[in-house]
């Protein structure tokens, strides 16, 4: 049986602004709107437990290179949870401004190996094109 709630996923996002604090936890559950196809934040009786952990690792010219960690992992958590802190993801169509080129990259996952429990850990760094993000603010 797969234990993908198990896994340790770990993103880098750019957001529009400084969070404060500059690590936290955003644990408010959310909700898929199926004509939107937008999930929505808050209480609501269709909605599921969702909690995401920041650190901001730098700042710069209006935007910072977040650190997330997900807890749970719903459809869109993290675009809809920092669009709902007041930092949405660069070029970010739905849950913010629309841009050239999204602000989100899986960095890594860890998940535990069936049968052998042997820990995997996958790991890719940004690329250049991701990283040029935090130069171009508008």
């Amino acid at each position: 049986m797969a234990k993908w709630e198990t896994a340790k996923k770990t993103y880098y996002a750019i957001v529009e602004g400084s969070p404060l604090p500059a690590a936290g936890t955003i644990d408010q559950p959310l909700r898929l709107d199926e004509v939107e196809y937008r999930v929505h934040v808050g209480e609501h009786a269709d909605a599921k437990p969702a909690i995401t952990h920041y650190t901001t690792e730098r700042t710069a010219n209006g935007r910072s290179l977040l650190r997330v960690e997900l807890e749970t992992g719903r459809q869109h958590q993290i675009r809809a949870h920092l669009a709902w802190l007041g930092f949405p993801v660069v070029g970010d169509p739905r849950y913010g401004t629309a841009g050239g080129r999204m602000g989100l990259h899986a960095l890594r996952l860890s998940i535990t190996k069936p049968g052998s429990r042997t820990p995997l850990t996958f790991e890719t760094p940004a690329p250049v094109d991701f990283m040029a993000l935090m130069r171009a603010a508008r």
